[in-house]
């Protein structure tokens, strides 16, 4: 009885800290992304990193363009028009000029562009 009543307990309690943390990912970290760069100062490892999973921006085709996380079909569209009337860019802070990019999406997709 007593063993059994133990198994139940140490079930119990590996349950609720299977549910911890399921809810503490979902609730703190839903975009958990692995390849994401932390944006600090850069440095050669963290560039290097970064180089293996970015796109160069001004070099990208359209589909490039859609492998990158958060940039649909009229923003790829949008950058290659952009990029037609333009040239290439020569900063990140030129992508706020391309019509349906704002700060927001800028942030967003920083970790997964290159700009030569």
């Amino acid at each position: 009885m007593y063993k059994m009543r133990k198994e139940w307990m140490l079930l119990s309690v590996g349950l609720l800290v299977i549910a911890g943390v399921i809810l503490y990912t979902t609730m703190y970290a839903p975009d958990l992304d692995v390849l994401s760069v932390p944006q600090t100062a850069p440095t050669s490892a963290l560039t290097a990193e970064k180089s293996r999973y970015a796109v160069h921006i001004n070099e990208a085709t359209r589909e490039e363009l859609l492998g990158v996380k958060y940039i649909t079909e009229s923003l790829a569209d949008a950058i290659l028009t952009w990029r037609e009337e333009n040239g290439m860019f020569l900063s990140e802070t030129e992508l706020l000029d391309v019509p349906g990019i704002g700060e927001k999406t800028l942030e967003r997709i920083r970790p997964y562009i290159l700009i030569d």
